[in-house]
Parts: structure tokens; C-alpha cells; sequence
């Protein structure tokens, strides 16, 4: 499990990250153009990706107290 969360952090989380931010620019973008699907994907996209970046921050929080 701490392979995982390594290499989730030190690799993962820039793709994480940009994906987050890519997605959230496209929910402001949609909002704009009153585009209900793609906004409601986008905000899913983007949930999903928040979830991922907290789970790696919060693991590796976790992982430093335990060493």
C-alpha cells in the first residue's frame, strides 16, 4: 500500500492535477454557455479527480506519521 501511495504521489499527482484543472475551466466555460450535459460531466470529471488528489494528500499524511 505505501508503493501505492508513492508512486501515486510522486507520479500520479501531476496528471491528477491537471486533469482537475482542466475539467474545472471547462464547468466555467459550460456555465458560460448554459451547456447542461457537458457542465454536468465536467463537474463529475472534476469531483472525481478532487477525490483522487485528496486521497493521495491524506494517504501521505497518513504514511509520514507512521514512519
Amino acid at each position: 500500500m505505501q508503493t501505492l501511495i508513492v508512486i501515486s504521489a510522486m507520479f500520479l499527482m501531476p496528471i491528477f492535477s491537471f486533469v482537475f484543472l482542466r475539467s474545472l475551466f471547462l464547468v466555467i466555460k459550460f456555465i458560460k454557455e448554459e451547456n447542461e450535459q457537458k457542465r454536468d460531466n465536467a463537474i463529475i470529471t472534476t469531483c472525481f479527480f478532487f477525490a483522487l488528489i485528496m486521497w493521495t494528500f491524506s494517504s501521505s499524511i497518513l504514511m509520514i506519521g507512521n514512519w
